[in-house]
């Protein structure tokens, strides 16, 4: 099955899955929440869609301005 590629999605696949891991432990550690893998994945999928957008395009002014 090929995966479909998001705009949004700018991780490699080591790169998401170490953070859904972090994502699911930070949960567990901090909040004492049990997440699942499906879960810690919609919450890196929606800051990823509606925050890197911002983080990008400030990083990028910043470096023109230096």
């Amino acid at each position: 099955m090929k995966k479909i590629q998001r705009g949004f999605d700018i991780l490699t696949e080591k790169e998401r899955s170490t953070t859904i891991d972090y994502i699911i432990s930070h949960f567990k550690s901090e909040r004492g929440e049990d997440m699942d893998m499906l879960g810690a994945g919609e919450i890196l999928d929606v800051v990823l869609q509606h925050a890197v957008p911002s983080i990008y395009n400030t990083a990028i002014e910043d470096a023109q301005t230096t």
